[in-house]
């Protein structure tokens, strides 16, 4: 009897294309899958024989190559196997083992806003099981995400005409101000031409300067209590969570990053640098470019936080 091994870790994959790949595979009727003109496999991987994929099955299980990149992974081997030899057990028994991790993935892309990514994994997982719910599952995840995007940027766009009127009426506040002083000053200086100079020396008006731009308030980084009272000034309107990189998904690799941001007046993030990550490097990007794109209210001068950021696996 032919032996039919789970996908577990990558090694016992490559037994189990060495396995099969040294017996017949039995028939089994009403299994073979006809791809649609949608999700067909690679005109590269059709042209192959049985053993030159089998063979490419184990180089890509042994690099960990399981979805990407597109027409070199174990998931397309696979499929290019089934399709060659439909009755195969073994073939589809590593198919169903290999879906959850595509399936992972495939959610990680939509998190990512990556729609081409999104297409072709739901391309293979559509050429691997048609019927599976999961797709259909992600479909509705993917447009919840994007109506979720868009309100995102509505209310963004809202607040920062909300802000553009304030400070045009602050604008116009200023100028109508500047005019009555330079009307009271022409005044001023009328009647003191109509009026004869005391012979008492005149002081000298004091001179004013005016006031320093406020400074972004650095964070005490020993002191949670301030730490707190400056993010209770923030009002939130769009803080998205990092995407998870794919690279370290795949190397199913955890750390942490945290990131201080400067919020101008207008309430976008004019400044943002990473002040520590384990491991470094790893997370960096993903973190200082989703801050980038944070919003918040309007706040009376800029104000510094820190954020933490913990990346995990299974989260």
């Amino acid at each position: 009897m032919k032996p039919i091994i789970k996908l577990t870790t990558v090694g016992m994959l490559s037994l189990a294309l060495v396995a099969c790949g040294k017996s017949e595979a039995p028939t089994v009727a009403g299994t073979e899958v006809t791809p649609s003109a949608e999700t067909r496999i690679a005109e590269g991987l059709q042209a192959m024989s049985i053993d030159e994929l089998r063979e490419a099955l184990k180089k890509a299980s042994d690099a960990n190559r399981l979805y990407a990149p597109a027409g070199d992974n174990v998931y397309e081997y696979l499929l290019a196997l089934r399709a060659k030899s439909p009755g195969d057990v073994g073939i589809s028994s590593q198919l169903i083992d290999a879906t959850p991790m595509l399936v992972a993935a495939t959610d990680q892309a939509i998190k990512s806003d990556d729609d081409a990514e999104v297409e072709r994994l739901l391309g293979l997982l559509r050429l691997a099981d048609p019927n599976n719910p999961s797709i259909a599952t992600m479909m509705q995840h993917r447009e919840e995400r994007k109506a979720m995007l868009a309100r995102e940027q509505a209310a963004a766009a809202q607040e920062q005409q909300r802000n553009a009127a304030a400070q045009e009426q602050q604008r116009k506040a200023a100028e109508k101000a500047a005019q009555i002083k330079v009307e009271s000053q022409k005044q001023a200086a009328a009647a003191s031409a109509a009026t004869p100079a005391a012979p008492a020396a005149r002081t000298a008006e004091p001179v004013t300067t005016a006031p320093k731009p406020p400074q972004p308030k650095e964070p005490e980084e020993d002191d949670p209590a301030s730490q707190a009272n400056r993010e209770l000034d923030l009002r939130p309107i769009s803080t998205p969570e990092p995407a998870y990189p794919r690279e370290a998904l795949r190397n199913s690799t955890s750390g942490e990053v945290t990131v201080e941001i400067t919020v101008g007046r207008d309430g976008s993030v004019i400044a943002a640098r990473v002040v520590r990550s384990t491991p470094r490097g790893v997370f960096d990007s993903a973190a200082l470019d989703t801050v980038k794109r944070w919003r918040y209210g309007a706040v009376s001068s800029p104000i510094t936080v820190r954020k933490t950021f913990a990346f995990a696996p299974g989260n």
